[in-house]
């Protein structure tokens, strides 16, 4: 797949105005797969296609640009013009799209690159631009895959926002932000009243891989109650955390069965904490 000629082979196989959803879809993934320069402007030429930009599934196939690691001048010059056709069109599906792969492209520049600031500035002025708490949310996890402290504060202002939906995608974006300040942020919603932000942030300190330091504020953060449902994912945290800090993860564990739990998940609590 590094040869040229063979990547250049791909463009008119899933171009042809016939080609089916899955042929094109198989095209992009095997270039996803080679993510350099010469695969990433193969996409681009694909993506740019006018038969393509009619298919339906044309918001999922622009998506993969942003599992790129060497996107190009040209494909963010592509999606941003997708990105700004389906704002004048009031096209969702592909604001969505165009929005969560600008973020994921701003991500693999360098920090403080143009091309991030430039979409960073985008995705801000949008954002400005929408009452709806569903928009507010896309726009916050496109947000949260540039990944980097200059969207920290446009993350962290909607996490006290009246929809929980927003909320949740808060906790998602700022899984994705590796500072201090984002891991605090996590923390707080962690005593979110909304189950599933509860969850999203619960597993976006998981996926963190978060230090044992954070466990004085998490035990705080439970003291209200953790739901349920989200008691497993919890515990998967303080297992990590067991060897670096067991009377931190003890105290934890010990506010967990101070709060209300089913008969079986006070029994799982209790066997972790015992063994």
């Amino acid at each position: 797949m590094h040869d040229p000629e063979l990547c250049k082979m791909l463009v008119p196989l899933a171009t042809q105005a016939n080609a089916s959803r899955e042929l094109r879809a198989l095209t992009l993934d095997l270039l996803t797969g080679v993510s350099d320069e010469l695969a990433t402007a193969s996409m681009t030429a694909i993506l740019r296609a006018e038969s393509v930009r009619k298919d339906a599934a044309y918001p999922l196939y622009l998506q993969r640009l942003g599992a790129q690691t060497a996107p190009t001048d040209e494909a963010f010059e592509l999606v941003e013009s997708v990105f700004a056709e389906a704002q004048a069109h009031a096209d969702d599906d592909a604001l969505f799209a165009s929005a969560y792969t600008l973020g994921a492209m701003a991500q693999e520049t360098e920090a403080g690159s143009a091309q991030e600031t430039r979409v960073v500035t985008r995705l801000r002025a949008s954002l400005a631009n929408t009452k709806k708490p569903d928009t507010i949310a896309h726009h916050v996890r496109a947000l949260g895959n540039v990944g980097r402290d200059t969207v920290l504060e446009d993350v962290r202002r909607l996490s006290d926002h009246d929809d929980s939906e927003v909320r949740k995608a808060v906790a998602t974006a700022l899984g994705g932000i590796p500072s201090n300040s984002a891991e605090r942020e996590l923390l707080a919603l962690v005593g979110d009243t909304a189950p599933g932000v509860q969850r999203e942030a619960i597993l976006s300190l998981y996926r963190r891989e978060v230090g044992p330091e954070v466990l004085s504020e998490l035990n705080r953060s439970i003291q209200s109650g953790v739901a349920e449902a989200n008691v497993p994912y919890l515990l998967d945290v303080l297992k990590r955390l067991r060897k670096a800090d067991p009377q931190g993860v003890t105290q934890t564990l010990d506010t967990l069965l101070a709060g209300a739990l089913s008969r079986e998940q006070r029994h799982i609590v209790e066997a972790m904490r015992n063994g």
